[in-house]
């Protein structure tokens, strides 16, 4: 009886409120508990560890994973444990029911600055994804198939040789261009050996630009493929250029004397007098993102202004 007495004054309510113009009662969306088992094995899972000369793949307690329906979000969910295979565990604010297929997607990843050691690619440049079927549903738990996840990126340890491959170069920066981005791997110290993590590749051209000290080594290879999931060990070997790397103002002004000159920013530059340039020379500068400040702290005189003559 009394739960008749309440849903007739539920009823009432919208009646009233509908003959009052008033918004009706908002309708609650069922809340469901979502929990699921997941399986990691190796190169194919979430995170990833060096293991000799595989990648093993492990969980850390609160990884969070993303779940979709149809490109819908629906919520998140946190690893309970770490380890080779967790349990993944949250609310999920949406109708759910049985065959329904649910995407599970890891961290979106960050490629573009990294610094060479596989460590920050299993921190910041994780991308994975699994799909699940929901089996059933019993009030509020939904039960699904074990999730197996998919590395969705390519890790490569690029070893830098010289042009014969008969000595190591230590280099304090690589860039890799690729199709559609470039990658600029600093780490620490100037080292010889940096593993990263790019997107898959399909015969297409890539460029490895290395930076030491003011020289600059580069290859350009073409036709290169990199499968989602798959690791790479890779010997460049590469060759001198004739480009100028410059870090400062010293560096900058010697460099714009040389006709010709390829001239390369290794960090922001900040300088203190006008660049001049002498009628019939030719210089190419690439900032590489950088910037030039000539420290103006007026808003009209912010420009660089380069004196030629």
């Amino acid at each position: 009886m009394r739960k008749y007495s309440r849903l007739l004054f539920f009823v009432l309510l919208c009646s009233c409120a509908k003959e009052a113009g008033l918004p009706e009662p908002p309708v609650q969306e069922e809340i469901l508990s979502y929990t699921l088992r997941v399986r990691a094995v190796k190169a194919d899972s979430r995170a990833l560890d060096f293991d000799g000369p595989a990648l093993k793949a492990f969980w850390t307690e609160g990884d969070t994973v993303n779940v979709y329906k149809e490109e819908r979000f629906l919520g998140t969910l946190s690893a309970r444990s770490g380890g080779s295979c967790t349990t993944l565990s949250g609310v999920l604010a949406s109708e759910i029911k049985e065959e329904d297929v649910l995407t599970l997607k890891c961290l979106s990843p960050d490629y573009a600055h990294q610094d060479g050691t596989i460590e920050y690619i299993a921190a910041h440049c994780d991308y994975a994804e699994a799909s699940v079927t929901v089996q059933s549903v019993e009030g509020t738990s939904v039960i699904t198939d074990d999730a197996r996840f998919q590395n969705r990126q390519a890790i490569v340890k690029f070893s830098l040789k010289n042009e014969s491959g008969s000595a190591d170069i230590s280099a304090s920066t690589l860039m890799i261009t690729l199709p559609d981005q470039v990658i600029r791997v600093t780490p620490a110290s100037a080292q010889s050996e940096f593993y990263v993590a790019t997107p898959p590749l399909s015969s297409q051209s890539i460029s490895l630009k290395a930076l030491v000290e003011n020289d600059v080594y580069e290859l350009i290879k073409d036709g290169v493929s990199l499968s989602a999931g798959s690791y790479y060990n890779i010997t460049a070997k590469l060759s001198k250029t004739d480009v100028v790397v410059v870090h400062n103002e010293s560096e900058l002004t010697s460099a714009v004397t040389i006709n010709g000159v390829q001239i390369l920013f290794a960090n922001d530059i900040a300088i203190a007098h006008l660049l001049e340039i002498k009628d019939g020379k030719t210089v190419t500068i690439d900032m590489d993102g950088f910037t030039l400040d000539r420290g103006c702290t007026s808003r009209g005189s912010q420009a660089i202004v380069v004196r030629t003559g």
